[in-house]
C-alpha cells in the first residue's frame, strides 16, 4: 500500500471495525488480551525472535528498533517487508549500515544468515525504478537529479523482482540445502522454508497486489499468471505443513507474508487460509498495514506488525520461545508487542501444537486491495 501513513493508520482501523465481528481484530488501542507486565528474566532456555516491517531502508525508527534486538539478544531477526524504498536512504546500503552500527563485527552474520525478509511491494518496485545514471548527452547525473528519479516509484506486483532482493542481497535460493544454512527448501516463486533449533518458519511470496487476481496493474501483469500462481503456492504450502505437523505434532510452526490482510477468509487466498487451519498453524506474521493487530482462530495466532518506517513510529515484537520442559509438554510462544522506545503494550500466549485458550471466530473479509 502507499497512502500517506496517517490515511493508511484510519483506513486499517476502520477496516477492522466493520461489522459484528468487529471486536476480534484488535486495533492498536485494544489493550489486549493480556494486561502488560514488565518483561521478566528468560526462562531457561529461552530464545527469542525479534520482529520488525514496513521500515523502507535506514529509518530511525528502525534503528532505535535493532538497538532493542540488540538489547534482547534475539537469536532470529525477521522483516516482513517493504523494507526497501524507492527513495533517499531506502536502499540496502542504509539499512545495512545500521546492522554495521548496532551488531559491529555479528552484522554480517545477521545480514547473510539470521535475517529472514518476505519481500512487500515496495521491494518490486525498488527493484523496477528507473535505473539511468547519465542523461541524454551521456553526462552524469547531478545529486539533484539523482534524488529526483529516486523518488520515481517502479511498478508492482512482480514476482520477478521480488526474487531480485532476495538474490542480490541475501541470496536465499544459492543458501537454500546448503550445509550450516537454516534455509531448507526455495521454491521458484520465492517461498521459502525455514528450519530454525524446532522452529518451522514459512515465507510465502505474497506482496500488496500479488493476490488481486481480478486486476491488471501494469502492462507486464498477468493476473491469470499470480492465481495459477497462488494456487500452486497453496499445493506447496498445504504438502509442507502436512508433513512437518505430521512428523512433529506438537513443533512451532510460523507462517509469514508481507500482504497485511492475507490471513484473512476470501479471495484467491481462501485454500491458504484453509492450510493454516488443517494443520495448526501456531502464529502466522504479516506486515503492511502499519499498526498491530490481531486475530484469533481456534489454532492460530495471527498478527499484524507495525510499521517502524517513520521516526516515532509504532514498534515491533519480541517473540520468545521457551522450549518444553517436564512442567510443559510443548513449546511455549509468548508474543510480546512493544512500542519503538522499548514500551511493552500487549502480550499474547500460544502452546506450540495446541490450540488458543480463548479462541476468537475470524471475521469474514474479502481481500479487494488497495
Amino acid at each position: 500500500m502507499k497512502f500517506p501513513h496517517a490515511l493508511r493508520t484510519l483506513c486499517w482501523i476502520a477496516f477492522t471495525a466493520v461489522g459484528p465481528l468487529a471486536g476480534n481484530a484488535a486495533p492498536p488501542s485494544d489493550p489486549g488480551p493480556m494486561t502488560p507486565q514488565p518483561a521478566a528474566a528468560a526462562a531457561e532456555g529461552t530464545w527469542v525472535i525479534g520482529v520488525v516491517a514496513d521500515n523502507r531502508g535506514g529509518t530511525g525508527t528502525h534503528l532505535a528498533i535493532l538497538k532493542k534486538f540488540k538489547e534482547a539478544n534475539v537469536d532470529l531477526i525477521i522483516n516482513l517487508g517493504d523494507m526497501l524504498y524507492p527513495g533517499p536512504d531506502g536502499d540496502w546500503e542504509s539499512m545495512a549500515k545500521q546492522y554495521h552500527d548496532v551488531f559491529g563485527e555479528q552484522a554480517n552474520d545477521w545480514l547473510a544468515r539470521k535475517m529472514f525478509v518476505t519481500v512487500g511491494g515496495w521491494e518490486e518496485e525498488f527493484i523496477n525504478q528507473h535505473q539511468k545514471t547519465k542523461d541524454a548527452e551521456g553526462k552524469e547525473e547531478t545529486e539533484k537529479q539523482k534524488k529526483a528519479r529516486k523518488r520515481r516509484p517502479g511498478y508492482e506486483p512482480d514476482n520477478a523482482a521480488g526474487q531480485e532482493v532476495y538474490q542480490r542481497y541475501l541470496h536465499y535460493k544459492k543458501r537454500a540445502g546448503k550445509p550450516g544454512e537454516f534455509i531448507r527448501e526455495y521454491t521458484d516463486l520465492g517461498d521459502y522454508y525455514v528450519k530454525y533449533r524446532n522452529l518451522h518458519l514459512l515465507s510465502l511470496y505474497i506482496t500488496d497486489e500479488w493476490s488481486v487476481v481480478k486486476r491488471k496493474y501494469h502492462d507486464r501483469d498477468d493476473p491469470e499468471w499470480r492465481a495459477k500462481a497462488i494456487e500452486r503456492q497453496t499445493v506447496w504450502l498445504k504438502n509442507k505443513l502436512h508433513a512437518i505437523r505430521t512428523a512433529e505434532p506438537n513443533a512451532p510452526i510460523f507462517v509469514m507474508a508481507h500482504r497485511g490482510t492475507w490471513h484473512r477468509e476470501g479471495g484467491a487466498l481462501t485454500g491458504i487460509v484453509q492450510a493454516l487451519a488443517d494443520e495448526h498453524v501456531d502464529v502466522a506474521l504479516c506486515g503492511d498495514g502499519h499498526v498491530y493487530s490481531y486475530t484469533k482462530d481456534p489454532w492460530t495466532l495471527k498478527l499484524m506488525a507495525p510499521g517502524a518506517f517513520s521516526d516515532g513510529g509504532d514498534g515491533y515484537f519480541l517473540v520468545r520461545m521457551t522450549p518444553s520442559t517436564g512442567k510443559i509438554a510443548t513449546d511455549k510462544i509468548t508474543v510480546e508487542h512493544y512500542r519503538f522506545t522499548g514500551e511493552l503494550k500487549h502480550t499474547h500466549v500460544k502452546f506450540a501444537g495446541k490450540p488458543m485458550e480463548t479462541p476468537e471466530p475470524i471475521p469474514a473479509a474479502k481481500h479487494e486491495g488497495k
